[in-house]
């Protein structure tokens, strides 16, 4: 559970939220209510971790579309649809566009506490990895382009020798630059060198990185 947690409710009859309200705020969960999308929009910002309760019903821009706008974002928060107006292809529509789960109004409320819970866990492990993502590409793109060589080829699991032949340098050189690579991307082993240069290349191939 992350220190601050925060709950976004997006829900244009914000007096149905008063009792939830009350309840998640006395376990020391805040919450703010937003009457439409766009005013969630214009006000939420992207470094803030917490999970979106949101009606699919909404002025303008409806809860589909609003959960297709938070699907863009590398940093997205948790979702979770609260409706009264459910059907099996809004909620279908919903799980694609990445909400946790999909809830009818009136929902229990000892439900939706759970559910939040877990809303906010996985939000916070989404920004874990994207933190160890981000340090994984500024760390390889740290690497020298000789470095880089010798970390391509160590990914593709030739020796020391086969790199120093291909490269037509001394084994001792293949040793240093070997050396810098681990000391940069701060792998111990290189399992470990193939997992962080995995998450990077993960990253960068959803357009997240700059490689």
């Amino acid at each position: 559970m992350p220190d601050e947690p925060k709950v976004w409710i997006v829900d244009s009859d914000a007096g149905a939220w008063d009792s939830p309200r009350r309840l998640l705020r006395s376990l020391g969960i805040a919450t703010t209510t937003y009457v439409s999308a766009e005013e969630f929009l214009q006000a939420h910002n992207e470094s803030d971790s917490g999970c979106v309760l949101t009606e699919l019903l909404l002025p303008s821009m409806n809860g589909l579309e609003l959960l297709e706008r938070l699907l863009r974002s590398p940093l997205r928060p948790a979702a979770i649809v609260v409706t009264a107006h459910a059907e099996i292809a809004t909620t279908v529509r919903s799980l694609q566009l990445g909400a946790l789960t999909l809830l009818e109004k009136p929902c229990n409320e000892l439900l939706l506490l759970d559910v939040v819970r877990d809303a906010l866990k996985i939000d916070q492990s989404r920004r874990a990895m994207s933190v160890r993502r981000t340090t994984a590409i500024a760390a390889i793109d740290s690497l020298t382009p000789q470095e880089r060589q010798v970390m391509d080829l160590m990914m593709s699991g030739l020796s020391n020798k086969a790199m120093a032949k291909k490269l037509d340098v001394s084994i001792r050189t293949i040793e240093s630059r070997r050396q810098r690579v681990f000391r940069k991307l701060n792998a111990k082993s290189l399992p470990e060198l193939v997992a962080i240069v995995v998450e990077a290349k993960e990253c960068t191939e959803k357009g997240y990185g700059k490689r």
